[in-house]
């Protein structure tokens, strides 16, 4: 069984997220890069993946799209600063509607471990106010749910 997302703070600027999947880091790596894949997860609710752009290479771009009632819509715009398949990439994300205070730099590392995959994510904000923000915010329930649909579409 899959444990739930831990949330931490790692620093002034930084949350550290982790979460064990029942996957082999190889199937973790594609669905966490494929733009075949993502939109069949990563969703807030009500909010389907609509464009979902990703080169898991460096100087790769990442564009994804949520479109939500009525029509609206929220994205981020991002670039592949390292992709070590399948255990390491880092990139940049930046929202259309800058809710984070600016760019982010997020660290993806999977880590094998017994029965899967540890996740270990990092993403560093600008400020310690938008790191306080997003803390306070639903993301990390809201990436819950995405994962556990994930933990249900590699385990199929």
């Amino acid at each position: 069984m899959a444990d739930e997302i831990q949330i931490g703070p790692g620093s002034a600027t930084r949350l550290e997220f982790r979460r064990h999947f029942a996957a082999i880091p190889e199937q973790l790596w594609t669905a966490l890069t494929s733009p075949a894949l993502l939109p069949a997860w990563l969703f807030a609710r009500g909010w389907p993946m609509t464009e979902c752009v990703f080169e898991p290479h460096k100087g790769g771009l990442i564009r994804q799209v949520w479109t939500g009632p009525e029509g609206r819509t929220r994205g981020l715009t991002g670039r592949v600063i390292l992709a070590e398949p399948p255990h390491r990439l880092i990139h940049s994300e930046l929202y259309d509607e800058d809710w984070t205070g600016g760019e982010t730099l997020v660290t993806l590392q999977l880590l094998p471990v017994e029965g899967g995959t540890e996740l270990a994510m990092a993403v560093d904000y600008a400020t310690p106010e938008a790191r306080d923000a997003v803390a306070a915010s639903a993301m990390a329930a809201e990436m819950e749910e995405a994962y556990r649909h994930l933990d249900r579409m590699l385990a199929a």
